[in-house]
């Protein structure tokens, strides 16, 4: 597949353990001084009628992508891609399911592929239009080309690229290879193929280290737009 670049105009990523941008840019080793820019690094809090409700899966998605919803003027368009969803929580009530119990209407809305893109527009009051993307170990790279396309189509717009997994249950281990991400990355994206750097990208196991390239940019007058390439 030829690179494919775009303009990364801000990001903002999670996992268990990080949840600020400073904290990432310590653990890459991209800057650790004390003139450090940690200006919009407070996440969001999710409303607390809807985060008790939530997966952790989805509230790091929504903590992610609102975070980014809250420093941009507007996106025009938002991609939110996961390789598994609500697998977890399907899960569950499969087993309830087979256990005789009755299918909860809240459990259900909230196991489907789009939750998370659906509860990102209601709790933004943002009116704009979202796809949710599953593309299997490639489901970041999938996303990134759904992005490239919008944007040749449109290219003074902004789109959110929300890239969000974790591990599968373990009844599912055994049939899954891979895709064992815990990580929740979000990226504000434009149109740009102005001396892009390389993103080396194989699978979504690749994730931490092309985060890593993004943070490690920001240190470069000229950093910001990317190709994705794949291998």
């Amino acid at each position: 597949m030829p690179a494919i670049p775009l303009l990364v105009d801000n990001w903002f990523a999670l996992n268990a353990d990080i949840d600020s941008r400073a904290q990432w840019r310590r653990f890459f080793a991209a800057q650790d001084n004390e003139n450090l820019d940690r200006s919009g690094d407070e996440m969001v809090v999710l409303p607390a009628n809807m985060r008790r409700r939530m997966s952790s899966l989805t509230k790091r998605a929504l903590q992610c992508s609102l975070t980014l919803a809250q420093q941009s003027a507007r996106f025009d368009y938002a991609v939110f891609a996961s390789r598994h969803g609500e697998l977890p929580r399907t899960a569950k009530l499969i087993e309830g399911l087979i256990a005789g119990d009755d299918v909860s209407p809240m459990g259900f809305s909230q196991s489907v592929h789009n939750t998370s893109a659906g509860l990102h527009t209601i709790i933004s009051t943002q009116r704009l239009p979202v796809n949710s993307i599953a593309g299997g170990e490639q489901t970041f790279s999938q996303a990134w080309i759904e992005c490239y396309i919008y944007l040749q189509q449109n290219p003074t717009h902004s789109v959110l690229l929300q890239y969000f997994d974790e591990p599968v249950p373990d009844i599912f281990q055994p049939t899954c290879q891979g895709g064992n991400q815990n990580l929740a990355l979000g990226l504000v994206l434009r149109a740009g193929d102005s001396r892009p750097e390389t993103l080396s990208y194989g699978s979504d196991d690749d994730l931490l280290s092309l985060l890593g390239q993004i943070v490690l940019a920001e240190d470069r007058a000229d950093g910001g737009c990317f190709a994705l390439t794949c291998y």
